[in-house]
């Protein structure tokens, strides 16, 4: 916590673990003194918060919403398989705005081998 990688000032507090041999960090900007353009040439990615109060009603719609986009995108486009590895970053759900829904996470085919995203996934 507190490293300073790729020269990314000290104002960060980062939580890094690895997955698929990759970093993926919890970062803190408060403070910061590195403008937004030049963390995205270092490669961060910006997900919006979407403030919602959530009830059992909005649960239940994100859940169903969450299993018909699974079905849609559960086989590799290639070669059809639905074992894969993944990545797994939480990509929002705005309720508002379901058909803009990507789940953006890498997959690759436990068969075939192929990258994709969850989202080029097919039904």
């Amino acid at each position: 916590m507190g490293s300073n990688p790729s020269g990314v000032t000290n104002n960060y507090k980062i939580n890094n673990m690895k997955i698929n041999k990759s970093r993926y960090s919890i970062v803190n900007i408060k403070n910061n003194n590195t403008s937004k353009e030049e963390m995205e040439k270092e490669g961060y990615v910006f997900i919006p918060y979407i403030f919602v109060e959530h009830t059992e009603e909005s649960s239940k719609e994100y859940d169903n919403f969450m299993y018909e986009y699974n079905i849609l995108h559960a086989s590799c486009p290639k070669c059809g398989e639905t074992e894969c590895t993944t990545t797994l970053v939480g990509y929002p759900l705005d309720m508002n705005k379901k058909e803009e829904y990507k789940d953006l996470n890498r997959c690759v085919c436990s068969k075939c081998n192929d990258v994709h995203t969850v989202h080029n996934r097919l039904p």
